[in-house]
């Protein structure tokens, strides 16, 4: 059983850096969850990064649960920010259990979104456990944090996100590991955080317009699903041919 200690132990670094971060209007960090309740230990693991905005909370969301009204700024602490990952967990498995306020609900209807409930709605019964998180863990004015942004950070936010990076991997030690947002630009920040975890964990080999899979048949890094669909791609119709099924 994982248990919440353990994954404050995980984190407790990389919200200490969080929190250092002088930005205004920063977003509540987001890191994965486990609900042991639901997570079965005999079954394969995916996990799935992507880089969502406005998906996880900022000091605008307001979520009610057990009669309770919770806001967001940058007094939370670090029990709070596990806490409000388990419901973001919860809401997107279970949203009738959570009364989320109307302007908040339509943040979870994106194609980021969208795939990831599709995929869990095709194989939330098969073998595998589904978790997902964010390459950046936190976004900045409603906004995925622009390289200016990055830049001014300095080389501590490369680090630390490599660094939390590859925790969460040899944490979770998945089966598949599917990466949403393939960059044309290879010299991007974040595409530098990518490739220094994935270099450190599995050598890359196969590359086409859609996919770039390791050459230990684990890691698959695919366009984002904003940009497929606009392509008339289906990127669980990728998943599906490429990763979950390649032979059918």
């Amino acid at each position: 059983m994982i248990t919440k200690t353990q994954i404050e132990n995980l984190y407790g670094d990389y919200f200490d850096y969080y929190k250092s971060i002088s930005e205004t209007n920063k977003s509540f960090p987001f890191f994965f969850s486990f609900d042991n309740a639901f997570y079965d230990y005999q079954k394969e693991t995916i996990l799935v990064y992507g880089q969502e905005t406005f998906g996880y909370p900022s000091k605008h969301w307001v979520i009610k649960t057990n009669n309770k009204n919770l806001y967001f700024d940058n007094t939370y602490n670090f029990k709070d920010c596990i806490d409000i990952n388990n419901l973001c967990y919860k809401l997107f498995d279970f949203p009738d259990l959570i009364n989320i306020d109307k302007s908040i609900q339509k943040h979870f209807n994106s194609p980021f979104w969208n795939f990831l409930k599709e995929l869990r709605k095709q194989y939330k019964r098969e073998k595998y456990n589904l978790i997902w998180s964010n390459l950046i863990k936190f976004d900045i004015n409603g906004k995925r944090i622009d390289e200016d942004i990055i830049k001014k950070l300095g080389k501590k936010f490369i680090e630390e996100h490599t660094e939390i990076l590859n925790k969460e991997i040899n944490f979770i030690n998945p089966e598949k590991i599917i990466i949403l947002g393939k960059q044309k630009d290879k010299n991007t920040i974040y595409n530098k955080i990518l490739l220094n975890t994935i270099s450190s964990n599995f050598p890359s080999s196969i590359i086409n317009d859609y996919i770039n899979v390791d050459k230990f048949n684990k890691i698959y890094h695919i366009s984002h699903p904003n940009y497929l669909n606009r392509n008339k791609q289906k990127p669980i119709d990728i998943i599906n041919k490429i990763i979950l099924n390649p032979n059918k």
